[in-house]
């Protein structure tokens, strides 16, 4: 989706590899995510509601802390990789149930002194969009919903997309800076 974007607006195209805290038995529902410089961030109230143990949360951002290492090795990414600070950054997600990802990426960018920031999301809940709207200075989603439950229902296909496939958008990305 951001390539898309990226290439209808004519902008260059950065990955940042943001992993969200699934639920320990339902890994699409976030109860919170780690940035790319790392900056673990918990939802509490997720946690609490659906009664999820420290010890089960701590297992998955164990888990995802390693997902994040492995992807930025692999894709060959640093962290100063793309320079933030003074400009303006479009994130693109491809949908948005609770809106922790989007806030971690939110406040990330902040962190790294953007200059103007916002979020293009086709789909999302609005209790989301509220969250993504206190972290951004623009947000952009096609539809929204209050009674939003997964992002996989908006989509005819929802598949993860490949290594292979992010390493040769990557490669095909780098070369337009």
């Amino acid at each position: 989706m951001a390539a898309v974007i990226a290439e209808k607006i004519g902008a260059p195209i950065y990955p940042l590899i943001v992993r969200k805290v699934g639920h320990p038995w339902q890994p699409e529902l976030g109860l919170g995510a780690i940035a790319p410089d790392g900056v673990l961030t918990l939802d509490e109230e997720m946690q609490k509601r659906f009664m999820v143990t420290e010890a089960a949360v701590q297992k998955v951002v164990e888990a995802e802390r390693k997902e994040l290492a492995r992807r930025k090795a692999l894709y060959q990414l640093g962290e100063d990789d793309f320079l933030i600070e003074g400009r303006n950054v479009i994130a693109v997600d491809d949908g948005m149930a609770t809106g922790v990802t989007a806030r971690v990426v939110g406040e990330y960018l902040r962190r790294k002194s953007a200059r103007w920031t916002a979020l293009a999301v086709p789909v999302a809940s609005d209790q989301a969009l509220a969250q993504a709207a206190s972290c951004f200075d623009r947000v952009f989603c096609l539809a929204h919903d209050a009674a939003f439950t997964a992002v996989s229902r908006w989509y005819k296909v929802f598949g993860q997309v490949s290594d292979r496939k992010i390493q040769e958008l990557i490669e095909e990305l780098r070369s337009v800076r």
